[in-house]
């Protein structure tokens, strides 16, 4: 009788388990499918950030392009780029279901296509220039260190006044009004000092009697000039005589900007003399540089050989 009604609290027991078990199985199908979000659209550099509600006892998984994967229920992605745009999908999985997947669509901007400056290569020491942004982008921004902007910064143009000897830089913003991402860009302007003048001596000899020949002086700057430089030259005569020797000259020797050269041709006569004789090219009134040299107009020496 013992043993038989011990049977019988046995089964009844197991039976009581096995109904609990089955009242308390989850059924998966009635699990919903996750939602997931991000916080874009982003801008190229910008910092992902992909969410879905929070389930107690959930264990989570992040799948994306290039490779993506998290068990993050928040994961986050570093300096995105347009390569990490597209779809994301998260499954979340508890009491052992794991449901239809969440989706999200993630779009990082690329920055605008050019943030270019257009200026210059080089400038004058305290000399005025001009740079220029790319068009149809918004809220231009201008800064300018090793000089001062002129006016308005905040347009597609910059006006500025170079400063001393060195390097000129120009940070320059702005924001592509289609996708609100910005972008930053400089350059760097050599700054040169005001040119100085000089001119080489020219030593040939003499053509034959009552020929005649030309003497060219070079007239150089020591440093491109971003402004017009000009000189005015005249020639002098030492031993050699004017209208005997050598036709006098004068004129003014004009430089566009980056021009460092120019030439200026004296013509020498042939007068069948024997001993040497020289006259003098002389630079004087200079604009936009300088023409002294050891506190003397700077000039060049002809010297007429026999």
């Amino acid at each position: 009788m013992r043993n038989g009604l011990r049977q019988q609290v046995v089964v009844f027991i197991c039976s009581a388990l096995l109904a609990m078990s089955a009242f308390a199985q989850v059924d998966c199908s009635t699990v919903a499918a996750p939602s997931a979000s991000n916080f874009g659209p982003y801008c190229d550099g910008s910092t992902v950030a992909l969410s879905t509600p929070e389930v107690t006892g959930a264990t989570y998984f992040w799948s994306g392009p290039n490779g993506f994967a998290s068990t993050d229920r928040e994961p986050t992605l570093a300096n995105a780029t347009a390569a990490n745009s597209g779809m994301y999908f998260v499954t979340v999985t508890v009491d052992g279901c794991t449901p239809q997947q969440g989706s999200t669509n993630v779009v990082v901007n690329a920055p605008p296509p050019t943030t270019t400056v257009y200026a210059r290569s080089y400038i004058t020491t305290n000399t005025s220039g001009t740079a220029t942004g790319p068009a149809g982008l918004s809220n231009y921004s201008w800064s300018v260190a090793g000089g001062t902007a002129n006016g308005a910064t905040d347009g597609q143009t910059v006006n500025f006044t170079a400063g001393a000897p060195g390097t000129l830089t120009l940070n320059f913003g702005a924001t592509d009004p289609a996708t609100g991402c910005s972008a930053t860009n400089s350059t760097a302007v050599t700054v040169y000092p005001v040119p100085t003048i000089s001119i080489n001596n020219v030593v040939a000899k003499a053509p034959p009697k009552g020929m005649t020949t030309t003497f060219d002086f070079h007239i150089t700057l020591n440093y491109p000039s971003s402004r017009t430089v000009t000189v005015v030259y005249y020639t002098s005569a030492q031993t050699a005589v004017g209208n005997v020797d050598y036709v006098p000259s004068w004129g003014t020797i004009t430089f566009p900007p980056g021009t460092r050269e120019e030439t200026e041709s004296i013509i020498v006569k042939g007068t069948g003399a024997r001993q040497q004789k020289q006259f003098l090219v002389i630079l004087t009134q200079p604009t936009n540089a300088i023409a002294i040299v050891n506190g003397y107009p700077a000039r060049g020496t002809g010297v007429i050989n026999p």
